[in-house]
C-alpha cells in the first residue's frame, strides 16, 4: 500500500494546470519528500515485520518475538506519521492552489488516500490489540 501512495501522489500531478507555474516553498517540498520517505519506511519495516514473523515460526529463539513485537510497533508508528504528513500536504496543496480543489485526479486521490487512511487505522487497532502482552498466572 505505501508503495502505492508514493506513485499516486506523484501521478495526482500529472498535467494538472498549475504545475508550470511558480513551485512551492522549500518547506512544502522538504515535507513533500518526507512524504515519500516515510511511506518507503514503511515498506522497508513491513518486509522486516514478515521475514521476522516467518522466522519466529520456524525457529524458538527468544529475541524473536519482541524484535517481531518491536518492528510492529515500528510500523505502526511510521503508519500514524505517514498519514498525518500525507494529510498535512494534501491540505497545504489545496491551499496553495485553487485549482486544485476541483482536480479530478487531486478529488480521486481524496477518496482513496481516505478509505487508505481508514484500513491503515483499523490494520494498526488490531495490530495493537493482538501484540498485548498475554496476563500472567491469575
Amino acid at each position: 500500500m505505501a508503495g502505492v501512495l508514493v506513485v499516486a501522489g506523484d501521478l495526482t500531478w500529472q498535467g494538472s494546470s498549475w504545475s508550470g507555474g511558480p513551485g512551492p516553498s522549500a518547506a512544502y517540498r522538504l515535507l513533500s519528500a518526507s512524504v515519500d520517505g516515510i511511506w518507503l519506511g514503511a515498506v522497508v519495516l513491513s518486509v522486516a515485520g514478515l521475514l521476522l514473523v516467518a522466522a519466529s515460526a520456524r525457529w524458538a529463539h527468544p529475541a524473536l518475538p519482541r524484535l517481531a513485537r518491536l518492528t510492529g510497533l515500528g510500523l505502526t508508528a511510521t503508519l500514524v506519521l505517514g498519514v498525518a504528513t500525507g494529510a498535512t500536504l494534501y491540505a497545504w496543496s489545496i491551499g496553495l492552489w485553487e485549482a486544485a480543489r476541483t482536480w479530478p485526479p487531486m478529488l480521486v486521490g481524496a477518496l482513496v488516500c481516505g478509505a487508505g487512511f481508514l484500513w491503515i487505522g483499523r490494520a494498526a487497532r488490531s495490530w495493537l490489540l493482538s501484540a498485548r502482552r498475554p496476563a500472567g498466572p491469575a
